[in-house]
């Protein structure tokens, strides 16, 4: 009889998540209801009963749904990432920085839990930044060897400087790996600018984080300045061409707001010679690929098919490869009018026009005169 492999997970034996609101978890990914409270990382195992229900079962926790939902389709999972990377020594290995929600943009496809601007659309005021500054000595230490900086925008976040200038003033910093997700639109917070912090880090691994190029981008995520963006973009590229420690590479989330566009993306990153960095939309649900209408799935099928075609990476093509499963599978149509409902509402509300951009209009005219029908 073969023994099953053990199962393991290098973020819940060497992750940790720092989130708004004093919480934290052993990655970003895992079930919301599982995060613990701050106080719990003064416990020599914070994630303990984690660890003991894969020592009893030799499976994922159920709050894992979300990686094995990708492992079930194909997809490499955030798991399996951080396996293959994972060292041998204990301790913190992988930071994950998504302690505040500062934002200068409100995504469609985001929102308040991640958006000071969207709170601020929807007259919520709430300072729920998690100060790091009592916890340094968790983050800057000789057992990391991957920090991930996102939001909110991290080139916003003081804790993102704070850290960086840590490392630098311990002289651990050659030994670090950085990771961002940033939507680009800043270089320099107050006097200082990222390139100076850089040179100083083993590699920077930079995700441009952008759904659309040109105007379309700037209702897709909303605040963004396309031509300022495309600057940066530009300043980015010529300091990587200088740089041998900065890899760039996009981060672009695909939904039913951005399908349409995809083909015009990859040409443009393709040009500029920045990789190409693709998932798929899980949240939320009515932006998903799974809730079009019957009269748009082949043309959304078609989008996928074709970048297909283009030399794109393995991992990036299991993620087309899902995308087109959910289009196919299309469990979620009933939602299309929400999908409708929302982009009016936003594009009305923040006096933009993004329906205009997208393959809807008569389709969703039909639905809408035949509900009430």
């Amino acid at each position: 009889m073969t023994t099953k492999e053990q199962w393991t997970c290098a973020a819940i034996t060497n992750g940790i998540t720092f989130f708004p609101n004093k919480e934290i978890a052993p990655c970003p990914i895992i079930d919301y209801s599982y995060r613990k409270d701050l106080t719990a990382l003064n416990t020599d195992n914070p994630f303990a009963d984690l660890k003991e229900i894969i020592a009893q079962t030799n499976s994922a926790p159920t709050a894992c749904a979300a990686c094995t939902n990708y492992e079930a389709n194909n997809v490499e999972s955030y798991r399996q990432g951080l396996n293959h990377r994972k060292q041998s020594w204990d301790g913190y290995q992988f930071i994950d920085i998504r302690n505040s929600k500062l934002c200068n943009l409100s995504c469609r496809t985001c929102g308040p839990h991640a958006s000071t601007l969207w709170e601020k659309e929807m007259g919520i005021s709430i300072d729920s930044s998690t100060d790091l500054t009592e916890h340094l000595d968790k983050i800057v230490n000789d057992s990391v060897i991957e920090i991930y900086f996102t939001g909110g925008e991290p080139l916003l976040n003081p804790s993102h400087w704070e850290i960086l200038d840590e490392y630098i003033k311990q002289g651990k910093s050659q030994n670090i790996h950085l990771r961002y997700n940033s939507n680009t639109s800043i270089l320099k917070y107050k006097n200082k600018s990222i390139f100076d912090y850089w040179k100083h880090f083993g590699l920077v691994d930079y995700h441009i984080s952008i759904d659309a190029v040109g105007e379309k981008l700037n209702s897709l995520r909303s605040g963004s300045k396309w031509n300022l963006i495309e600057r940066n973009i530009r300043e980015i590229v010529e300091h990587r061409d200088k740089m041998d420690n900065l890899k760039l590479t996009t981060n672009n989330v695909v939904s039913n707001l951005n399908i349409w566009f995809l083909d015009e993306y990859i040409t443009y990153f393709s040009n500029i010679g920045v990789d190409i960095g693709l998932s798929v939309l899980e949240f939320p649900d009515y932006y998903s690929l799974d809730c079009l209408p019957p009269e748009l799935i082949q043309l959304a099928l078609q989008h996928v098919n074709q970048a297909l075609t283009r030399p794109l990476s393995h991992k990036n093509k299991s993620q087309l490869v899902y995308a087109r499963n959910k289009i196919q599978k299309n469990q979620g149509q009933s939602l299309f009018l929400n999908t409708i409902a929302s982009i009016l509402l936003l594009d009305k509300v923040r006096k933009e026009n993004l329906f205009d951009y997208l393959p809807f209009s008569q389709v969703a005219y039909k639905q809408v005169v035949n509900n009430n029908g």
